[in-house]
């Protein structure tokens, strides 16, 4: 990683709207690897 490029972003698309999404290299995560128990945990349900 670089400071100037993004880090790990995830996005939701259902058809074609973005219902989701988290950059887990901005803070309070600054994390180079997301859990996949942690990354379905922080999607929300119940739209």
């Amino acid at each position: 990683m670089h400071d100037d490029t993004p880090g790990h972003t995830f996005v939701l698309i259902d058809r074609g709207k973005v219902v989701w999404y988290r950059d887990y290299w901005l803070a309070p995560y600054r994390t180079m690897y997301v859990k996949p128990a942690t990354l379905l945990a922080d999607i929300p349900t119940g739209r």
